[in-house]
Formats: structure tokens, C-alpha cells, sequence
């Protein structure tokens, strides 16, 4: 294991991205932080070799990355950490081309959105890249549970994870584990195990204490930090899969929606 190269890993440094941080690698390993665009951008220059990549990333990538293992970040449903909110109905948005403001944080979600408006009203509203002159606001991660903004009091707000699956009836998978396909396969196996042992750790009492407490370290009370990790699966089912593939279809353009 010694002689291996050095694995340059991408993690997402938002909060729901915990349970695969508790344990640290045992083998040669830089471990470099950023938010879902900021990671998409180092694997597409070849910057890292392993990564909890933002799933419309792949589209980009096909031949730069490949699945590691069932791993990710998924929900089926009520998501809470990816939100869109508006001071007026949605429909409202489009009828008076009022404007809205996506996250530059991740690409996967502002595509996400744009879809779901597409498949629910047929159009997506006027985007603006200035949130002060916007009427509605996609917030995503620790941002998006932040109930101190503003936003919090505007009238309508969206859970994404749940109008995905009222609208298709998949769970969504917002992140997966991908390496590249010049890693070895001894490393994969390392890599494999270390993910393994990272989430075993998180399904513990002491593991679950400790989510709580990452939770409580971004701001939540205890009892919310616990229902958010209720709420994400962080092994893949073919569930998760199947939605996986059905929102790479329509980021290709190869499905109708229907």
C-alpha cells in the first residue's frame, strides 16, 4: 500500500456530507474540501482522482469517472437542505415574468429546477444573477437550513427532494462516489473499505451522536440535525438508481417526461 500514489479526493463541504468524514484514510490521501461546483470544475481538469460528485456532473465526465460502489447522497422525498423560495406562487413567476436567482453552489440542482418547472408548468422563469432584483431563490446545503433568512418568511417554500418525487415518483440522488478510471484496483478496494468503515461508524450511537452534533455546529437544534440524517440514504438502492437514470435522460434530452 506504501507504493501507491497519493488519491486526490473530493469532498463536499457541506454538512450532509458528514458521515463520510468521521474516519480518515488509511492509506496516502489529500483530501480537498469545496462545494459541488467547485469539485465538478477539479475533476473535469483532472485535479482529483476520487469524488462525491453532484450527479449532473457525470454527463460531463462519461469518460473521466466511473461509480464507486452504491454510495452517495440520496433521498426519497422531503429532503429539507434544497429549497426554492419565492415571494409569490410559482406560476406567478412565469405569468409576471418575475425573475429568480439559482445557487452558483451546484449545477446538478439549478438543472434539477429548471426540469421540474419545465415538467409542472411547461416553461422556467427569467433567471437573474442578482438576488436583490429576484422574487424567488434556490438555496441549497447549510444555506438552505439556515432558518434565520429571510427567505424563511416569504410565503412559498419548495422542498426539491419532494416535488422530484411528486413529479416522477423517483427518489433523487444528489451526489455519488465516483472515481477515475486510472486508479488501480487495489485502491479502489481501499477506497471501498474506507467509505464502508466511515458509514458503519455513522450508523453507531456514538456515530449518530456525532451527526447531531455536526448538525449543532451549523446551527440546528438537535432534534432537526436528527431528522435531516433520518431523512438522507447514503447507500444506493436501485430505487435511487432508477432516478438516477431516469434525470440523466432528461438532462440528455432522450425522455419526453412522461
Amino acid at each position: 500500500m506504501g507504493d501507491r500514489p497519493e488519491l486526490r479526493i473530493g469532498m463536499i463541504s457541506f454538512t450532509n456530507a458528514t458521515p463520510f468524514r468521521f474516519v480518515p484514510p488509511r492509506f496516502k490521501a489529500q483530501i480537498v474540501f469545496g462545494d459541488p461546483s467547485e469539485l465538478t470544475a477539479l475533476m473535469m481538469e483532472g485535479k482529483l482522482d476520487v469524488c462525491l460528485l453532484p450527479t449532473g456532473s457525470p454527463i460531463h465526465l462519461e469518460e473521466k469517472v466511473k461509480p464507486l460502489g452504491p454510495y452517495g447522497i440520496a433521498s426519497y422525498g422531503h429532503v429539507m437542505s434544497v429549497r426554492l423560495f419565492s415571494k409569490v406562487a410559482l406560476a406567478e413567476l412565469l405569468e409576471k415574468d418575475r425573475a429568480m436567482h439559482l445557487t452558483q453552489r451546484s449545477t446538478t440542482t439549478r438543472k434539477l429546477l429548471q426540469i421540474l418547472f419545465k415538467k409542472e408548468f411547461g416553461a422556467t422563469p427569467r433567471i437573474s444573477s442578482d438576488p436583490s432584483e429576484s422574487d424567488a431563490r434556490l438555496l441549497i446545503g447549510d444555506e438552505a437550513l439556515n432558518f434565520a433568512r429571510q427567505e424563511y418568511r416569504w410565503p412559498v417554500n419548495r422542498d426539491i427532494g419532494e416535488w422530484w418525487m411528486e413529479q416522477t415518483g423517483h427518489g433523487f440522488v444528489f451526489a455519488q462516489w465516483v472515481v477515475s478510471p486510472t486508479v488501480s484496483d487495489e485502491s479502489v478496494s481501499d477506497l471501498t473499505q474506507w467509505i464502508e468503515e466511515n458509514l458503519t461508524f455513522a450508523a453507531t450511537a456514538e456515530g449518530r451522536r456525532s451527526l447531531r452534533e455536526a448538525g449543532t455546529a451549523a446551527g440546528w437544534n438537535p432534534d432537526m440535525a436528527e431528522l435531516y440524517f433520518e431523512r438522507l440514504e447514503f447507500r444506493l438502492t436501485q430505487v435511487h438508481l432508477e432516478g438516477l437514470s431516469y434525470f440523466h435522460r432528461l438532462l440528455k434530452g432522450t425522455d419526453d417526461g412522461d
